[in-house]
C-alpha cells in the first residue's frame, strides 16, 4: 500500500469562478506549476489559480478515492467545504523561498482576482435522472427536462428562459393549460420527421398508424460548466419493427444573460436503406408559447438571418431564425441556428405565424407545393447523416438579444 500521510486533495479557484479538484504531495509546488501553466489543461486557461481547500491523506490511492468523492458533490457542497478552509496557512505552510504564489506578480494578479471574483462565479448546470427522464438545471434553478417518451418520441418540456418563465407551449403534457389546442404532436421541443421509409413519424394519430421513437439507453449524463446528455434511439414502424436510429447529443449552457441547448443527432441507417421524405412535416422542432406567436395579435414576430419576417419566412433558407414576443410584461426570443457543418446547410424553416417552429433539410418541393416533382433523400445502408442545431434562448428581439453575433459564435464551434 502507498502510505504516506503527505498525501493532500485540494480545490482550486480559477479565474472564471470554476473549482479544481486535484491531488498532490506538495501543495505549494502544485500551485506554482497550476499558475505557470503546466500543470494542468483545465487550469491554464483560467488562471490565476488560488487554493481554497486542502486535506491530508493517509496514501495517494485514498487521496485519489476522495478525489472522486469531491468531484461528485454539488457546487453548493463544494462551497460550504471551502468555506470552513484557512487556506491562507495553508498556502505559506511548507513554503521556505520567497519566489512562490506570493511573489509580486502573483500577488498582483490575487489583488485583481478578488476585486472581480463576485462576477466571475462560474455557472454549474447540471444534469440528474428523473423520474421521467433527466432534469437540468442552472444553479440550482430549473431549466429544462428530457423526457423520454411522450406521445410518440422523447421531447425537452418544459423550457425555461432567461426570465425564468417557460418559453414553449404546455399542452398537451399540461392539458389545463390555457393556450390553442391544436397540432397534439407539437410537444415542446422535438425531433422527427413526417416520411421515413413512408412512415409518418411527425404526427401522433391516427393511433397505432405512426412511427415511434424509442430510447434504447443513455450513453452519458454530465455536469459541470455545462451539462450534457447523449441518448441512443430506435425508430420503429406501428408494427414495431426498427427502421432506423440515432444518437443525439444535447449540450446546455449559459452565455451572458442567454442560455442555449445544442441539439447534435446522427441519423444512421442501421437496418437498411432510410429514405426521407421530400416532405414540408419536419423536422427539429419546436412550439412556442402562446404569447409569443404572431397569430396571438400581441406583438410577436419571426425574423430570419436575410430579413425575411412572419409569414414570408416559411420555407425559405436561412442561417438562423428568431421567435420573439412578448410573456408575462417582458419581451422574450427563441432562435435556432444551423451550423455550417449540419446536413443541407443552410436549411429550410417550417416556421408558421400560428406557432411552430421547424428546421426541416429534407423539404425541397414540399417547400413549394410541388410535391410530384418530390425529391427524397436516400441515406444508403450503414451510412449516417449528422444534423447540427443551438437552440438560443434571450431577452429582448433579435436585435437587443444580439442573435446575429451569438450565431457568429456558434458557428466557429468545430462540431
Amino acid at each position: 500500500m502507498d502510505t504516506d500521510a503527505s498525501w493532500f486533495v485540494y480545490l482550486l479557484r480559477c479565474a472564471d469562478g470554476s473549482l479544481y479538484t486535484g491531488i498532490t504531495n506538495d501543495v505549494a509546488r502544485r500551485l506554482k506549476q497550476h499558475n505557470a501553466g503546466t500543470a494542468s489543461r483545465y487550469t491554464r486557461g483560467r488562471l490565476p489559480a488560488l487554493l481554497v481547500y486542502q486535506e491530508a491523506q493517509a496514501s495517494r490511492s485514498l487521496a485519489l478515492k476522495r478525489e472522486l468523492a469531491i468531484k461528485g458533490l454539488s457546487r453548493q457542497e463544494k462551497e460550504s467545504m471551502c468555506l470552513g478552509c484557512d487556506c491562507e496557512k495553508q498556502r505559506n505552510a511548507g513554503e521556505g523561498d520567497k519566489q512562490g504564489w506570493a511573489s509580486k506578480p502573483f500577488l498582483m494578479a490575487f489583488v485583481i482576482f478578488l476585486a472581480i471574483a463576485p462576477l466571475l462565479r462560474a455557472t454549474e448546470v447540471t444534469a440528474q435522472r428523473s423520474e421521467h427522464g433527466v432534469t437540468v438545471k442552472i444553479d440550482g434553478h430549473p431549466f429544462t427536462e428530457y423526457v423520454l417518451q411522450s406521445g410518440t418520441k422523447p421531447i425537452l418540456w418544459p423550457i425555461f428562459g432567461p426570465t425564468g418563465k417557460p418559453l414553449t407551449r404546455a399542452y398537451p403534457m399540461q392539458g389545463e393549460a390555457k393556450e390553442t389546442k391544436d397540432h397534439v404532436h407539437h410537444r415542446s421541443l422535438w425531433f422527427s420527421h413526417g416520411s421515413v421509409n413512408g412512415i409518418d413519424f411527425w404526427t401522433e394519430t391516427p393511433a397505432g398508424k405512426t412511427g415511434t421513437i424509442v430510447h434504447r439507453k443513455f450513453v452519458k449524463i454530465a455536469s459541470g460548466a455545462e451539462a450534457q446528455i447523449v441518448t441512443e434511439n430506435d425508430w420503429l414502424s406501428p408494427v414495431g419493427k426498427k427502421v432506423c436510429e440515432d444518437q443525439r447529443c444535447l449540450t446546455f449552457g449559459v452565455r451572458g444573460d442567454s442560455r442555449w441547448i445544442d441539439f447534435d443527432i446522427t441519423l444512421r441507417a442501421s437496418e437498411g436503406p432510410v429514405t426521407f421524405g421530400d416532405t414540408k412535416e419536419g423536422t427539429f422542432g419546436l412550439r412556442v408559447a402562446e404569447s409569443l406567436r404572431v397569430d396571438s395579435k400581441q406583438g410577436g414576430q419571426i425574423v430570419n438571418s436575410l430579413g425575411q419576417m412572419n409569414a414570408a419566412a416559411w420555407g425559405k433558407r436561412a442561417d438562423w431564425v428568431d421567435y420573439h414576443g412578448p410573456l408575462d410584461g417582458q419581451t422574450v426570443g427563441i432562435a435556432i441556428f444551423d451550423h455550417p457543418q449540419s446536413f443541407r446547410h443552410p436549411t429550410g424553416w417550417h416556421v408558421r405565424t400560428y406557432g411552430l417552429f421547424a428546421a426541416n433539410p429534407f423539404a425541397r418541393q414540399g417547400f413549394v407545393g410541388r410535391e410530384s416533382e418530390a425529391e427524397p433523400y436516400v441515406l444508403p445502408q450503414g451510412k449516417e447523416i449528422a444534423l447540427r442545431y443551438r437552440v438560443f434562448l434571450h431577452q429582448g428581439d433579435d436585435k437587443k438579444g444580439k442573435v446575429a453575433e451569438a450565431f457568429t459564435d456558434y458557428v466557429k464551434l468545430n462540431k
